[in-house]
């Protein structure tokens, strides 16, 4: 059962293309239809264009640079990679593949951070 905090790799919705390119993504929340269906709110990754210095307020930025081997060895991803907080999407959980988990409850310094990018994204 995915959770919040878990990572994934999508097909992320885009607004030009028809998203078929995988992606990263952060699940940043659970929702159950009327019909008992479940979704998942996934935040959009990438890699490219990562800044651990000059990242933007609306992003996470995940590393083992700056997060340390242990923590990001556990998220699944290779290379570091920025979650936008401003491009969230809705998703049935089985188009979803968990490939790790971003422990934030063990790393008070990424749940902070993640804190700071939700509200910027708002």
């Amino acid at each position: 059962m995915l959770k919040p905090g878990d990572v994934v790799w999508c097909k992320f919705p885009k607004q030009e293309g028809d998203g078929n390119l995988v992606h990263p993504g952060l699940v940043i929340g659970i929702e159950e239809s009327v019909e008992g269906d479940l979704y998942a709110r996934v935040a959009y990754g990438s890699s490219k264009k990562v800044s651990l210095d000059g990242c933007l307020i609306f992003e996470l930025v995940i590393s083992d640079e700056q997060d340390g081997y242990t923590f990001f060895a556990k998220t699944g991803l290779n290379r570091p990679t920025r979650f936008d907080m401003r491009v969230v999407t809705r998703l049935p959980i089985e188009m979803l593949e968990k490939i790790g988990v971003l422990d934030w409850n063990s790393f008070p310094d990424v749940r902070a951070r993640l804190g700071k990018a939700l509200t910027a994204a708002q």
